[in-house]
């Protein structure tokens, strides 16, 4: 993921801004029909999809502990490998994107947040969420990817993070998608 925020220079807590989000993939995903079989069909590469997002509105921030995006005005295009959308049946999508089409367009508002808080000595949560919902469809579907990173320090040897990320979007998969990840790290001198 890559996202840069342009914002007018100035000592207020709110400011103008625009951002650019870029969100796609490199590695190439696939689905089991059958755990009995070893068959996959490949089901996403590099960067199909990519997820680009251009907007503009008001930042806040409120040091490095607190950021708020908000952009009223907001576009946003999904690109696909054209490959994966040629065979789709009538009324059927992939990733929000038509039978023999790469690409969709959508307007709408975004807002994006992160936070920072150490919770007590040697523990850090992050919070990152990113909202987007299209003006032009279905202003009630929402969009959104949300992700809680724990860092935490034990000694000067030993390390742990532990993250959950939730994303929910209607285009790609209508359900909740659930990741999870929990590291451990020892650090041996030498």
């Amino acid at each position: 993921m890559f996202q840069s925020v342009l914002k007018v220079r100035s000592e207020k807590a709110w400011n103008f801004s625009s951002s650019f989000d870029l969100k796609t993939q490199n590695a190439p995903g696939s689905i089991v029909l059958d755990k009995n079989q070893p068959d996959k069909i490949q089901s996403t590469h590099f960067f199909s999809p990519a997820y680009m997002q251009l907007g503009t509105g008001l930042a806040y921030a409120k040091g490095d502990s607190f950021q708020l995006q908000w952009n009223p005005i907001n576009a946003r295009v999904i690109v696909v490998d054209a490959d994966f959308t040629k065979d789709l049946a009538a009324g059927e999508t992939y990733f929000g994107v038509a039978a023999g089409k790469s690409s969709r367009w959508e307007a709408g508002v975004s807002v994006s947040m992160k936070s920072n808080i150490e919770v007590a000595t040697n523990i850090l949560l992050r919070n990152k969420l990113n909202v987007v919902t299209n003006y032009l469809e279905e202003f009630k579907n929402v969009d959104f990817d949300y992700t809680l990173t724990s860092q935490m320090k034990v000694n000067k040897h030993v390390s742990a993070l532990f993250e959950l990320q939730l994303i929910y979007d209607d285009n790609a998969i209508a359900d909740l998608q659930v990741r999870q990840i929990f590291g451990l790290s020892i650090a041996l001198p030498y």
